[in-house]
């Protein structure tokens, strides 16, 4: 898992190393929803990608700096 904050932001990807992938079986999908549900009840911009064999997510606390964020 790589984890980085800088300002308003926050990157977090998350891989599996197993041959075998199945994101039901991490529990990803658990804290996705959770968060996609913070994310809409605070106005916050929040993306996912998903990677195959793992995913990416990006937020950015507030308005300030949603023109930095890439996805």
């Amino acid at each position: 898992m790589i984890i980085e904050q800088s300002g308003h932001r926050v990157n977090i990807e998350n891989h599996c190393d197993s041959t075998v992938y199945d994101a039901d079986d991490l529990g990803f999908d658990l804290g996705l929803e959770l968060t996609q549900k913070l994310i809409a009840q605070y106005g916050w911009y929040y993306h996912h990608t998903d990677m195959g064999s793992g995913g990416k997510v990006s937020v950015v606390f507030g308005d300030r700096d949603i023109g930095l964020v890439s996805a």
